[in-house]
C-alpha cells in the first residue's frame, strides 16, 4: 500500500494511492495495522504508555521540550519502521521524506491530524468537515474541497475532541453540539450523531494571528472576482403542460432568484406541497454555495440523501425515556449559524427558532428557505407571534415587530393551495419591500393566479431596485422576466399596474 500526495497537503496518511478512505475495522474482520498506524501507537506508548515518558497532562501542555522529545522519537521510530520493512519486503515502509511522515506521525498525536496542513495554508478563512471525507476550505472567498480524509468517523472525533480537550468540553452522544476554541484561538463547532450523518460536521473559523492595520487596509480590500458566469436558466416552457403547480416564467424567475441569493418563505396550509416546492428550490441553490438543512424529520433531499457536497443535514433529536435532554430546531439553527452556511434551509419553522432564523436572514444571510403554516402571507406575523408565545419567548413580541423582521428578512413569499380536485398550485408570488404597514408587511404582487385562466401570470410590477440589482449582480435581469411575459402573453390585468 502506498499513500496519496494531494495538492491541499503535503502528506496525507489517511487516503490511500486509490483515493478512497479507508474503513474502519470491524470487531469480526479486524485488518492488520499498516506502518503509519503501527508507528503511531508505538509513538504513543512511548510518550503516555504505562512506562512513558509524560503524563497525559504533560503531552497536552506541549511544551517545546516535550515537542521536541516527540518529533525525536517519532523520526527513530520511522527510521526503524522502514528498516525493518526494507528487509523484511525489500522496500521501504514509507515512500515519503522521512520529515514528513514525522510530521504527520506529530499531527496525529498531539494535532488535528491531517488538518494541520490546511490550517497552515495561505489565504484560508474557514474549514468545513462534512463527515470524514467531505472536507472543505474557504480561501479568498471560494469553497475548495480538499483531499483531506480521516479513516473514519470515529478518528475524526478523536482527532476534533482532543482538540479542545483544554477547554473542558467534549462531543458525543449525549452533547452532540459543542462550541470550542483550538489553543491557537480558532473557533470550533462540532454537531455529531445521531443529529447528522455522516458524522462528525464541523468548522473551523481561522484566527488571524496578528489584527489587519490601517496601513493594509489601505492597501488592500479583498481579492477582487470577475464576475461569475450566470447560471443556465433550463428552458422551462418545454415542459409545460398547462397544468403544473408553477408556470414556466414563475419557474425560472425563482430559479434566478435562489441564483441571486434571494431568501424564499412558502406558506399554505397542510398537504399543499410546501416541503416538495421547498426541495425543489433547494435543488436550485449552486453547487458552489454551503447548504444546511435543519428538520425534524428527514425529508427534504438537495444533493443527495446524507452529508456530501458540501450540503449538511441536521435533524432534532426528542428527549429520551432514560433523561437524555431534546436537541430542538433552535439548537439546530444556532448551531448551524457557526457552521459557515451560504444557503440556510428549516424545512418548516415551527417554534422559537423562528426568531434565530429570521435575525441571521436581516443582518445578511442569503439563500435562506423555509416554510410557515399559514393560510395567506398576510397571516404570517400573526403565526410567527403564536410560536414564540407557544415556546414560551422570553421577551413579549408585538405582531407589528414580528411584520417587521418578516419584511426584512424575506425577499419573496410563495403562498401554495390546493383545489377540491386536489391540484396543488401557487397562488401568488409576492416580493416583501422591507416596509410595514400597521402589523403586515408591505408587498408588491408579482406573479398572482388568474381563476378565469386558471394560470399563475406575471403581474408586470417593477421590484424593489435593490432587489433588482442582486438579480443583476447574478447575471440576470427583472426586464427579460417581463419581457417574456409579454412575448408568451402570460400578463395579468392586475388594477393599479
Amino acid at each position: 500500500m502506498t499513500w496519496q500526495l494531494g495538492p491541499d497537503a503535503a502528506y496525507n496518511p489517511l487516503v490511500t494511492a486509490n483515493g478512497a478512505s479507508q474503513a474502519p475495522a470491524s470487531v469480526e474482520h479486524a485488518r492488520p495495522l499498516d506502518p503509519f498506524e503501527s508507528a503511531l501507537i508505538e509513538l504513543r506508548e512511548s510518550a503516555t504508555g504505562p512506562n512513558g515518558k509524560f503524563t497525559p497532562a504533560m503531552l497536552e501542555a506541549q511544551s517545546p521540550e516535550t515537542l521536541a522529545w516527540c518529533g525525536e522519537k517519532a523520526a527513530q521510530i520511522v527510521r526503524a519502521t522502514n528498516d525493518r520493512h526494507l528487509s523484511e519486503n525489500a522496500r521501504l515502509a514509507f515512500p515519503q521524506p522521512e520529515d514528513e511522515v514525522v510530521e504527520a506521525l506529530l499531527n496525529e498525536m498531539l494535532g488535528l491530524g491531517p488538518l494541520e496542513a490546511l490550517l497552515k495554508l495561505p489565504h484560508v478563512e474557514d474549514i468545513a468537515l462534512n463527515g470524514p471525507d467531505d472536507i472543505w476550505y474557504k480561501a479568498r472567498g471560494g469553497w475548495v474541497r480538499s483531499d483531506v480524509r480521516f479513516r473514519s468517523s470515529e478518528a475524526m472525533l478523536i482527532a476534533l475532541n482532543r482538540a479542545i480537550a483544554h477547554t473542558g468540553r467534549q462531543a458525543g452522544p449525549l452533547t452532540p453540539i459543542v462550541d470550542g476554541t483550538l489553543r491557537a484561538g480558532h473557533r470550533l463547532n462540532i454537531v455529531t450523531a445521531p443529529l447528522t450523518d455522516p458524522w462528525p460536521v464541523a468548522s473551523i473559523r481561522l484566527h488571524r494571528a496578528h489584527g489587519f492595520s490601517l496601513t493594509e487596509m489601505v492597501t488592500s480590500g479583498g481579492e477582487v472576482h470577475e464576475l461569475p458566469t450566470p447560471v443556465l436558466i433550463p428552458n422551462y416552457f418545454d415542459s409545460d403542460r398547462g397544468v403544473g403547480e408553477l408556470t414556466p416564467l414563475a419557474a425560472a424567475f425563482l430559479h434566478m432568484g435562489v441564483v441571486a441569493g434571494f431568501n424564499l418563505l412558502v406558506v399554505g396550509e397542510t398537504g399543499v406541497g410546501k416541503t416538495a416546492l421547498l426541495g425543489a428550490l433547494g435543488r436550485c441553490i449552486p453547487a458552489d454555495r454551503r447548504v444546511i438543512v435543519i428538520e425534524d424529520t428527514r425529508e427534504l433531499i438537495l444533493r443527495g440523501s446524507t452529508n456530501a457536497d458540501n450540503c449538511i443535514y441536521f435533524t432534532t433529536r426528542p428527549p429520551s425515556l432514560e433523561g437524555v435532554p431534546p436537541v430542538t430546531q433552535r439548537d439546530l439553527v444556532l448551531a448551524a449559524l457557526r457552521q459557515r452556511p451560504d444557503a440556510l434551509t428549516v424545512g418548516e419553522a415551527r417554534g422559537a427558532e423562528v426568531f434565530d432564523m429570521l435575525k441571521a436572514l436581516w443582518t445578511g444571510h442569503r439563500n435562506g428557505l423555509t416554510s410557515v403554516h399559514a393560510h395567506s402571507i398576510a397571516e404570517v406575523p400573526v403565526r410567527i407571534s403564536m410560536m414564540l408565545q407557544d415556546a414560551q419567548f422570553q421577551t413579549e413580541v408585538r405582531e407589528a415587530t414580528v411584520a417587521h423582521w418578516i419584511a426584512k428578512a424575506f425577499t419573496l413569499g410563495l403562498a401554495l393551495r390546493r383545489t377540491p380536485q386536489v391540484r396543488r398550485y401557487v397562488e401568488e408570488i409576492v416580493e416583501f419591500t422591507g416596509n410595514v404597514e400597521g402589523a403586515v408587511p408591505v408587498t408588491t404582487p408579482l406573479f398572482r393566479y388568474d381563476e378565469r385562466r386558471q394560470r399563475l401570470l406575471c403581474t408586470g410590477f417593477r421590484m424593489d431596485p435593490h432587489h433588482e440589482a442582486q438579480l443583476s449582480a447574478a447575471g440576470y435581469t427583472y426586464d427579460a422576466i417581463l419581457s417574456a411575459a409579454e412575448e408568451h402573453h402570460e400578463v395579468a390585468h392586475v388594477h393599479g399596474r
